[in-house]
């Protein structure tokens, strides 16, 4: 005869060939896997539980972990390679973890994997994370309902994971791209509509991958000046970095000279008196004065 009891974490049952063994482990009532978890989560303590609180940096190791962690039901494990290794340390010393970091110095790469059977659930919870991340993003409402500045940070982590900032091909310029799973598009269009202002950006490529490119500088420095400059936690500086804030560029200076222009002329200026203030062109002036008069119909 098996008499059985059920793990009151799993729900798994126990199955014991004799009362006499039943009757002995009446006080172990978790099967031997959830024990197991228990034993590793005493012996490993962690504050994961900070990644449920609505801070800048939690929403940043987030979006780190949706571009490059893998979730489980009970375990999350972060890999990095190359320079980027720093961020798996990082990572650790936020969530003050006990568990060692590994090293793999044949292909440069540094992995950590932290564990709790009460916690990394609700984080996968109120985040909406499915173990298939990859091909199953979170709904788009998660961030659509999500607050705008925490939504940033989250965007930032998402970058430092899956984006590349750099500058174009012998130029100074910049730009932001982004290229995931075709089933991030949505996801995508958020992030950027609500952060950039910028509708119809986010494509699907010829490979069948979410693509979006920002190249505008202005909007870019913007950004990085509001989100940046009393930030609480330590970003991939090889990647921001590359949004130099003192930099001009030829379309953001035209959009400059044609506000300055635009306010002479609302001010009854002529041709030459606006060329004379500016130092510029009556051909540049006269251009200038044209997109005006067209943004008036």
């Amino acid at each position: 005869m098996e008499y059985v009891r059920y793990c009151p974490k799993c729900g798994r049952e126990k199955i014991y060939r004799s009362l006499d063994s039943f009757r002995a482990n009446k006080d172990s009532l978790l099967c031997r896997v959830c024990a197991r978890k228990e034993v590793f989560s005493k012996k490993y303590p962690n504050k994961l539980v900070k990644l449920l609180e609505d801070t800048p940096e939690a929403y940043y190791w987030i979006g780190y972990l949706l571009a490059d962690g893998h979730f489980y039901t009970d375990r999350i494990k972060f890999t990095q390679n190359g320079i980027d290794k720093i961020s798996v340390e990082n990572f650790k010393k936020y969530i003050e973890g006990t568990c060692d970091v590994k090293y793999d110095n044949k292909i440069d790469q540094a992995s950590f994997s932290v564990m709790s059977v009460d916690v990394i659930p609700e984080i996968m919870k109120k985040f909406d994370i499915k173990s298939d991340k990859t091909y199953n993003p979170p709904s788009k409402e998660i961030f659509e309902n999500m607050d705008i500045d925490l939504l940033a940070y989250l965007f930032i982590g998402f970058v430092d994971g899956d984006g590349h900032i750099a500058n174009l091909h012998n130029r100074p310029d910049y730009n932001l791209k982004i290229k995931v799973h075709s089933s991030w598009y949505g996801a995508l269009n958020v992030f950027i509509e609500r952060l950039f202002g910028l509708s119809g950006y986010v494509k699907i490529n010829k490979q069948g991958y979410a693509d979006v490119t920002i190249g505008d500088s202005q909007i870019l420095k913007q950004f990085k000046k509001k989100y940046f400059e009393n930030i609480p936690f330590e970003p991939l500086h090889r990647k921001w970095d590359v949004i130099d804030l003192n930099y001009v560029g030829k379309y953001e200076q035209a959009k400059i000279i044609l506000e300055k222009v635009k306010e002479l002329y609302e001010q009854n200026y002529s041709v030459k008196d606006i060329c004379k203030t500016l130092n510029l062109t009556e051909g540049l002036v006269y251009r200038d004065i044209k997109k005006i008069q067209n943004e008036e119909v």
